[in-house]
């Protein structure tokens, strides 16, 4: 099921939902954030469960299958750490 985002920055409601439950809540009073990045950061947010799905089906596209190239070490060493990051590993 998918992240979606709920609400409308000008009430001051702006959350991330999965299925009707929230996930996050954006804080939308943040004087330090423009509302374009707020929203910015809800679609990010959002967004994250299937950048991570991109990735893990990347990393196993790149899998090794006899020789490895130095190329595709490093994109995979890259994309490791950010699945292991978006995991909390």
């Amino acid at each position: 099921m998918t992240w979606t985002i709920d609400g409308c920055i000008s009430m001051q409601n702006l959350d991330i939902v999965r299925g009707g439950n929230r996930i996050a809540m954006l804080d939308c009073e943040n004087e330090a954030l423009c509302d374009d990045d707020i929203i910015a950061n809800a679609r990010l947010i959002a967004a994250a469960p299937d950048l991570l799905q991109a990735l893990h089906d990347v990393d196993a596209y790149l899998a090794p299958q006899g020789d490895e190239e130095d190329a595709y070490n490093y994109i995979r060493a890259i994309i490791k750490g950010a699945i292991s990051k978006a995991q909390g590993a």
